[in-house]
């Protein structure tokens, strides 16, 4: 698992494009973003950089019990963790531990 931490508007979602393009050239990669706007958003970033990747789903998409348009799905980057976090508790999220099985991990 990839870990981006940065400052708002430092390039996290810029990262997430690249490496969901990389990870395109093997399977079937989505970004969830925080609603359709972002999503609509990071859509016209990749193609503002040049690189094709599936439109991102959302959030909602992304917890929708109905996972059957999303078949095939091979993995999913997760653009603003905290806020999925936050929405799925009700609350305010102050922290939270991840497991990095192949130690990649980018921390500005």
């Amino acid at each position: 698992m990839k870990t981006i931490i940065k400052g708002r508007r430092e390039g996290k979602t810029t990262e997430l494009i690249k490496l969901c393009y990389e990870k395109n050239k093997k399977s079937r990669c989505y970004i969830a973003s925080v609603n359709m706007h972002s999503a609509c958003m990071t859509a016209s970033m990749a193609r503002d950089m040049g690189l094709k990747i599936p439109h991102p789903i959302t959030h909602a998409e992304l917890l929708d019990r109905n996972r059957n348009k999303f078949s095939g799905i091979s993995s999913i980057l997760v653009d603003d963790v905290d806020i999925l976090l936050s929405s799925i508790s009700n609350g305010k999220v102050d922290g939270f531990s991840a497991s990095n099985d192949d130690n990649d991990k980018t921390k500005s």
